[in-house]
């Protein structure tokens, strides 16, 4: 196991074994900014990503722009649910209660009616 710091080749065939990562075109050496090209890991996506390695290492996002989007909205969904009940804050009762006394208090006078 390498270095948990390095940037280099050695730290890049890791990550290609350790996550299954299917990569385009060959690497002999890297930096922390190189770009990274690589085939979507989500099953029957046939997209690619393009990522710089020290991203790849950080954030472990070996998906196409359109399956990062796709992770996020779900994970967002699962946490307001895990969290108020609801897929998003907004369905929540007590944050429709607190918005409703903001518009009145914060934005009422401003408004003639």
């Amino acid at each position: 196991m390498t270095n948990k710091g390095s940037f280099d080749i050695n730290r890049l065939k890791e990550i290609v074994i350790t996550n299954n990562v299917s990569l385009i075109g060959e690497y002999n050496y890297v930096t922390r900014d190189s770009l990274i090209t690589g085939f979507c890991k989500t099953i029957n996506c046939e997209n690619q990503f393009t990522k710089n390695f020290r991203t790849l290492i950080k954030n472990n996002s070996y998906y196409c722009d359109n399956c990062m989007i796709n992770i996020k909205i779900n994970k967002r969904k699962e946490t307001h649910i895990k969290n108020c009940g609801f897929s998003t804050n907004l369905k929540c009762p007590i944050t429709k209660e607190k918005r409703l006394y903001i518009f009145k208090t914060k934005f009422r006078k401003r408004i003639r009616i």
